[in-house]
This record gives structure tokens, C-alpha cells and sequence, in this order.
């Protein structure tokens, strides 16, 4: 269930769309209900830099914190961009945080691909869609916590080509299995080798590994 309000003033769509997802499979599933829609879809390593050029319509998977960052930087860039964040169901909490730096709509992740392309329609037209009770969450009062540390600015991570070539792999949806057999190595090296990779990155799987290399550019997202 959703409520509908009002934010902004209308205006018209664009034909280009960013879609930031470090899964393969509904990564792609939103850019191909995009296509059908008839937007240019796009999958940019920096979708910052990308809303800066186009001021086009950006739907962003948020898995963590790293997530919202990345929301500040394309509303930072592009003022004017239309952001539809997709979340996870046990974190719709991340509702309102993400409305409040400037998300035109937040919806669950399981959304299916051609209604999220109505969301970003309807948040070009000045709609916000977001869950119910998340309105009560952002008219409620917030206590200002003690000691508040200062905004966290994005690691530095080196890594070397076969890191990098890994995180391709991974962000193209490539099973251990696959790329085992790529690299002529045994499945349990390349976990070796992916486990060091996560411990470096601060990720727990493979879809924050890939989120992270995305949000910093590290690798490029294929649609």
C-alpha cells in the first residue's frame, strides 16, 4: 500500500533514464520496462555526474547507507533530477531519510519493473509514491543526536586489474562456478580470493561489493 502527495510543480519526463542497481537481474528487468516505455535507458558508473548532464529521471537501489550518499551526490549535481529510490521491505524506514534529501518517490525493491516506471513518471509530474506511514516519519520530530559525527566521505580503494575484472564478473551476474572456469583456478580459490576482495571493500556479499564499486566508480554497470 502507498499514499500519494504532492512535491514540487509538475514537469515534463525525459527521454534518457539512469538505472543503479549492483544486482544483475532487476537491474536489467527495470532497464528493459524502460526501454518498452521508450526512455534511453543507461546504467552509469557515476549517475551523479550522469543527472549533472541530463537532469534526467534516476531510479536507485538503496541497500545502506552508502546508497543514500549517493542520492545526496545526484541531488547535489542535479538539483532539479527526479530520484526514485527502490527498498528493501524490512528497511522501509529508509522512506523517509531518502524523502528528506530529496527522493521524488520510494518504493519496496520487489516493485514490479513497469510500475516503477510509472513512479518515475508520476514523480516527473511533481508526485511523490512512497510507503504508508512514512508521512507520519517525516512530520515527526527529530532529536538531534549528541556527538553527531561528521558526513563520511567515500573510501579510497586501490585495486589492482583482476580485482576490478572480479567485480565486473560479479556485477554481470557470473557464478563462482563460471568464473572459476575463466581463470583456470578451483571454485574454492576464487572465494578465497572474493572473501579478501569483500574484507578490503567493508562488504558483506557480493551486492555491496558491487554497489560500492559502483557508487565509486570503480567498475561499469552493464544494462
Amino acid at each position: 500500500m502507498t499514499t500519494e502527495t504532492r512535491h514540487g510543480s509538475p514537469r515534463a519526463g525525459h527521454a534518457g533514464l539512469a538505472v543503479v542497481d549492483p544486482d544483475p537481474v532487476p537491474r536489467g528487468r527495470l532497464a528493459e520496462a524502460g526501454r518498452a516505455a521508450g526512455f534511453t535507458v543507461v546504467c552509469p558508473p557515476d549517475p551523479a555526474a550522469w543527472a549533472a548532464r541530463t537532469a534526467g529521471p534516476v531510479v536507485l537501489t538503496v541497500l545502506d547507507r552508502d546508497g543514500l550518499t549517493v542520492l545526496e551526490r545526484v541531488r547535489a549535481a542535479a538539483p532539479r533530477s527526479n530520484v526514485v529510490v527502490l527498498a528493501e521491505p524490512a528497511r522501509f524506514d529508509a522512506a523517509a531519510p531518502a524523502l528528506r534529501r530529496g527522493a521524488g518517490a520510494v518504493l519496496d525493491r520487489g516493485t514490479g519493473p513497469e510500475d516503477v516506471v510509472v513512479a518515475v513518471r508520476l514523480a516527473a509530474r511533481g508526485h511523490a509514491v512512497l510507503p504508508a506511514g512514512a508521512l507520519a516519519a517525516l512530520t515527526a520530530p527529530q532529536s538531534a543526536p549528541q556527538g553527531r559525527p561528521t558526513p563520511r566521505t567515500a573510501p579510497v580503494i586501490d585495486l589492482d586489474e583482476a580485482e576490478r575484472r572480479l567485480l565486473q564478473d560479479l556485477a554481470t551476474g557470473a557464478t563462482v562456478q563460471r568464473m572459476a572456469r575463466h581463470r583456470y583456478q578451483a571454485p574454492r580459490t576464487v572465494e578465497r580470493h572474493l572473501s579478501r576482495l569483500y574484507t578490503r571493500m567493508g562488504a558483506g556479499d557480493r551486492v555491496q561489493a558491487v554497489a560500492k564499486a559502483t557508487q565509486l566508480g570503480l567498475i561499469e554497470i552493464p544494462c
